[in-house]
């Protein structure tokens, strides 16, 4: 058990080391930057740690929510809005003089 226990801790050292060279490299270039991988790791625990708490019983119920075209008033007047917008598009009602130019 004792060689195991030191190669884990020799590794376990290495990594460290390098992680502290990695960040005061960082501070060198722009002392912002050693805070950011530290920043990244908390933000990613926090979600993934919040995305496996939810509980089933928590989540909306999805067999509530129909479909718009399930509605067919809603459709209905969706359409008729839909023509009327498409009738005043085409329309020639103006003309150049109701127009407003900016230049």
């Amino acid at each position: 058990m004792e060689i195991q226990d030191t190669i884990v801790d020799c590794t376990a050292d290495v990594v460290v080391g390098f992680i502290v060279l990695l960040h005061i490299q960082l501070y060198d270039v722009f002392p912002a930057l050693a805070f950011l991988p530290f920043f990244t790791v908390v933000t990613v625990a926090h979600f993934t740690w919040k995305s496996l708490s939810i509980k089933p019983e928590n989540l909306p119920n999805l067999e509530r929510i129909v479909p718009l075209q399930s509605h067919k008033n809603q459709a209905t007047e969706v359409n008729q809005l839909d023509n009327i917008l498409k009738a005043c598009i085409s329309s020639d009602e103006l003309s150049s003089q109701d127009s407003v130019s900016f230049f």
